[in-house]
């Protein structure tokens, strides 16, 4: 049987999109190109900001400020809290660890209620509710 040459259709595509998009040129290619440093009057992330409607049908708006070294919280029109970058990150990883590692993405409390709900109907076939109304 000869020997297969090499095949670059048989290359997984992971490893080709890891090479050609973090692959030292490439970056330094994209650093040095005239797209990322359109704006050299403000540092990156300054002003990029998420604006969303909250559950309470209200716009609400996250965005960095201060040169990117603080994230605000608030209203368009008002900010409810300026965090440190640092204060932030803690606050994101401390609500990342509980959601996924803690509460298992949400399943170990669907899994509790569950469990409750189970609970409930086993004990109302057990006791009845005896009605009150006399009429």
């Amino acid at each position: 049987m000869p020997k297969s040459s090499y095949n670059p259709a048989r290359v997984d595509w992971l490893s080709r999109l890891l090479w050609r998009h973090w692959h030292p040129l490439y970056l330094l290619r994209w650093l040095l190109s005239e797209n990322v440093w359109e704006e050299r009057s403000s540092v990156p992330l300054n002003h990029r900001s998420l604006q969303f409607r909250s559950s309470s049908d209200c716009d609400q708006v996250a965005t960095f400020t201060n040169d990117a070294w603080d994230v605000a919280l608030g209203y368009p029109d008002k900010w409810h809290v300026i965090y440190r970058r640092e204060d932030f990150n803690r606050i994101v990883r401390w609500y990342v660890w509980n959601t996924v590692v803690l509460e298992w993405c949400g399943l170990r409390r669907w899994i509790w209620f569950k469990i409750l709900h189970w609970d409930l109907r086993r004990h109302r076939k057990n006791h009845p509710v005896v009605s009150t109304d006399r009429g």
